[in-house]
């Protein structure tokens, strides 16, 4: 017994379309690719985000939901595509109790942000804005930024690992190794 893949059907249209309509195929594809899909919170996602100090930034002009935890010097909780920044919560607890805040955010187009498209240049102004208004390296004490594995480009788009921000990162990185 043949097992049929979900994508079949999307696969069988698109050949379809594409020597049809080649022009619509691509500017399907262009949608699907800029669109992420939804999560939905869970109930501990919830509790989670209940918890913390909500904020908002402007980034690109679209509403940017962030939350913030403790006091301390800051590790930014950065999501994948199609997530949100509570499914990091099982991060949060360990660095609240090592005594750092913890700040994430929605990335536009997904969770609690508004917008339907989103892309790695989203994530990257919707990064910088939070960390604009958290305070990134705004005092002597060095942040840190954690980044799912998934979206690390998107802070190679802010800053190089030359840069003052990433140079206290990487040096309390390589102190911890």
């Amino acid at each position: 017994e043949a097992r049929v893949s979900r994508m079949a059907p999307m696969r069988w249209a698109f050949a379809i379309l594409g020597r049809v309509a080649p022009s619509l195929a691509a500017a399907w594809a262009l949608h699907l690719f800029f669109t992420p899909g939804g999560r939905r919170r869970s109930p501990r996602i919830e509790a989670f985000l209940a918890s913390a100090r909500r904020f908002e930034v402007t980034a690109g002009g679209t509403r940017v939901a962030g939350w913030s935890w403790g006091d301390g010097p800051a590790v930014y909780l950065v999501h994948g595509w199609a997530g949100i920044g509570g499914q990091l919560a099982a991060f949060a607890e360990p660095l609240l109790a090592s005594g750092f805040r913890v700040v994430t955010f929605d990335a536009p187009g997904h969770g609690a942000s508004a917008g339907r498209r989103s892309s790695i240049l989203h994530f990257a102004h919707a990064l910088r804005e939070v960390v604009a208004q958290e305070g990134f390296g705004a005092d002597e004490v060095p942040d840190l930024l954690f980044v799912n594995f998934k979206a690390i480009d998107h802070v190679s788009h802010i800053w190089s690992a030359n840069s003052p921000e990433m140079q206290d990162t990487l040096r309390r990185q390589d102190e911890d190794l």
